[in-house]
């Protein structure tokens, strides 16, 4: 991921409206699907799709992603486990990214695809505070227009304003924030300045 230039906001949503055009008009059959899973849905892989109708409820949820921005690291049976990125605070994305394309240095390389494990990130993640806010469980029966986004396109998600949360009224996407910020706050990582935290 280029470190060069920071991609503005604009760009991000500019990329994220023509990615989505590509994708909105078509309705996918079953055989796409299976042929899309094959393909996109691997540990490693960066995907976004539609995810309107959570299993659980929404008053015990109190709040979903209906547009998953996710890390995949692990799959069993109709379920995919993955990071979603909207549950983090934007700067910790990078981050996040970061240390994903470091853990995959050779796979790069080697121009393979990468590679992600929950035993790869889990320590990562624990130290960061963050494990259990931003890990989740996806029932592959539920996904709507997936959409697989190549390493090369990773610098647009970092400031890409694509989630689109649902709360239950009386949870507020504020109460969201608050809540990611105080699990990352009681860390004492190297990269709290990033954060803008002390």
């Amino acid at each position: 991921m280029p470190r060069k230039a920071k991609i503005k906001d604009e760009a991000s949503l500019k990329w994220w409206n023509d990615k989505i055009q590509k994708i909105i008009p078509k309705k996918q059959d079953p055989l796409d699907y299976k042929k899309m899973n094959r393909r996109a849905i691997r540990n490693g892989s960066m995907v976004t799709f539609k995810y309107p109708n959570p299993k659980t409820d929404l008053k015990i949820l109190r709040v979903f992603d209906a547009r998953p921005l996710i890390f995949i690291f692990g799959m069993k049976g109709n379920k995919i486990y993955g990071i979603n990125l909207h549950f983090t605070p934007k700067p910790m994305r990078e981050i996040i990214i970061s240390y994903i394309i470091k853990l995959n240095k050779i796979n790069i390389k080697q121009d393979k695809r990468l590679e992600l494990s929950w035993q790869m990130i889990k320590e990562f993640l624990h130290r960061q505070g963050l494990a259990h806010v931003i890990t989740k469980t996806y029932l592959t029966n539920r996904i709507q227009d997936l959409q697989y986004i190549p390493p090369v396109d990773y610098k647009y998600v970092i400031n890409l304003p694509s989630e689109k949360f649902v709360l239950d009224g009386q949870f507020s996407e504020d109460d969201l924030y608050k809540l990611i910020y105080s699990h990352a706050k009681k860390t004492k990582s190297s990269k709290n300045k990033r954060y803008g935290r002390k």
